[in-house]
C-alpha cells in the first residue's frame, strides 16, 4: 500500500511539475535582472542612405554630419553608400532609406521617392514635393590679385605728372582694398593662358557680367576645364578659391541655372528616416555647412560675416529644381526608355 501510494504520489507530482515548466521557462526566459531600462543597450537597427554624387565639397560633411546623426539616435547605425543614380530603378532594385543626390542626377522621381511635407517650392516633380534642398556649391569669381596691383601701378604712373610740389610727414594710411566686379580688369581676361573655367555653365555666367565690348573677344577663348592656379583667372567653387585666398580675390556671384545644389529624398518612411530630413534641415546642421563655404537653404544659419552671406546679397539664391536635367541627361533618358520600348508620348512628356 505504501509502495503504491509512493508511486501515486511521484506521479502527481510529476504531473504537477510538467503543468508549471512552461510558467517557469516564460519567467527565466523574460526575467533581465534588476537593470534599469535606461540602462539597457538600445535595440539596433540599420539606415541605409545613398549618395549618388560625391563632391569635394561635401563629402567630409556628410559622413561627419552621418555620425553626429547616429549619437542623437541611440541604436542606430546609418549605412552610406556611394551608389550611381541608375541602380535606384535597376530590376529587383533594394531601395536605400535615403537618398542624397544633385540637380538632374534622378530621371524618374516618381518611381523611387515618398513626398515630403515640406514648405519648399523646390525639388518638384509633376507637384508633388519629393525632394528638399539643402546647400549648394557658391561659384566666385576669382582673380588673381596681381591683376589689381598692376592697374592700380598703371594708374599710379599716369598721376606722377600731376603731382602736388610738397610731401607728408606722416604717411596716408590706405584703406584695406574692396573689389567689385566692376573693378575687374577685364582686358587680362583675353590674355593667353590668364582665364581657365570649370564648367560650360561657370564659363557663360562670366560672359554675363564682362563689358559687351569684350564679351565677343572673351566667348573666342577655349578654357581649359580645370581649377585655376595662380597667376589664373576663372569661375570655380568658393572653397577652391579661398585654397588660394592670399593671391586671389573672391568675387561672389548670384547662382546660376545649372548650380549644383544638394538634395535629400526618401525612398522608405521610418521615425529614422523622417528625424534625419529635421536633422539635416535644423539651424545647426546648416550652419555647419556654411562653415565648409556652402550656402545652406536655411536663412537663419547664415551669419552676417560669412562668405554665404555675402553671396546671398549679392543676388538672388536661386535653386533649381532638384530633377531638372542637361541635354546629356535628357539623351540617356530618351535612349533608355526608347531601348526598354517605352511608350515615345510618355517618355517625351516626362521630359517636362
Amino acid at each position: 500500500m505504501n509502495r503504491r501510494w509512493s508511486v501515486l504520489s511521484a506521479l502527481l507530482a510529476t504531473a504537477l511539475l510538467f503543468c508549471c515548466m512552461p510558467g517557469l521557462l516564460r519567467r527565466l526566459l523574460l526575467d533581465t535582472g534588476r537593470t534599469d531600462d535606461r540602462l539597457k543597450p538600445a535595440v539596433s537597427r540599420t539606415m541605409v542612405v545613398w549618395v549618388t554624387s560625391w563632391l569635394e565639397e561635401d563629402r567630409q560633411l556628410i559622413s561627419r554630419l552621418c555620425t553626429d546623426f547616429e549619437k542623437q539616435r541611440p541604436g542606430l547605425r546609418i549605412y552610406l553608400r556611394r551608389a550611381d543614380a541608375s541602380e535606384l530603378t535597376a530590376p529587383d532594385a533594394v531601395l536605400p532609406d535615403a537618398v542624397l543626390y544633385t540637380t538632374g542626377d534622378i530621371l524618374a522621381p516618381e518611381e523611387v521617392f515618398l513626398p515630403i511635407s515640406v514648405l519648399e517650392e523646390t525639388g518638384k516633380s509633376g507637384g508633388l514635393q519629393l525632394g528638399i534642398p539643402l546647400w549648394y556649391r557658391p561659384m566666385v569669381l576669382c582673380v588673381p590679385k596681381a591683376w589689381f596691383q598692376e592697374e592700380r601701378e598703371q594708374v599710379q604712373e599716369a598721376d606722377r605728372a600731376d603731382q602736388a610740389y610738397f610731401a607728408l610727414a606722416t604717411p596716408v594710411p590706405e584703406k584695406p582694398a574692396v573689389y567689385t566686379l566692376a573693378d575687374v580688369p577685364w582686358r587680362k581676361w583675353i590674355e593667353s593662358g590668364s582665364v581657365v573655367a570649370q564648367s560650360g555653365v561657370g564659363f557663360s555666367l562670366m560672359l554675363l557680367h564682362c563689358p559687351p565690348t569684350l564679351q565677343e573677344e572673351i566667348a573666342a577663348l577655349t578654357p581649359v576645364l580645370r581649377k585655376p592656379q595662380a597667376g589664373e583667372a576663372g569661375i570655380c567653387s568658393l572653397s577652391t578659391c579661398l585654397e588660394r585666398e592670399k593671391d586671389a580675390v573672391c568675387l561672389p556671384l548670384s547662382p546660376p541655372t545649372g548650380q549644383q545644389a544638394r538634395y535629400l529624398s526618401l525612398c522608405r518612411e521610418s521615425a529614422d528616416a523622417k528625424a534625419f530630413v529635421s536633422f539635416l534641415r535644423s539651424v545647426e546642421t546648416q550652419a555647419a555647412a556654411a562653415n565648409v563655404h556652402l550656402m545652406p537653404m536655411v536663412e537663419e544659419a547664415i551669419e552676417e560675416a560669412s562668405w554665404a552671406a555675402r553671396i546671398a546679397g549679392g543676388g538672388e539664391a536661386f535653386v533649381p529644381n532638384a530633377f531638372q536635367m542637361d541635354s546629356a541627361a535628357m539623351d540617356q533618358y530618351c535612349i533608355e526608355n526608347f531601348q526598354r520600348c517605352q511608350d515615345p508620348v510618355a517618355t517625351l512628356l516626362g521630359l517636362r
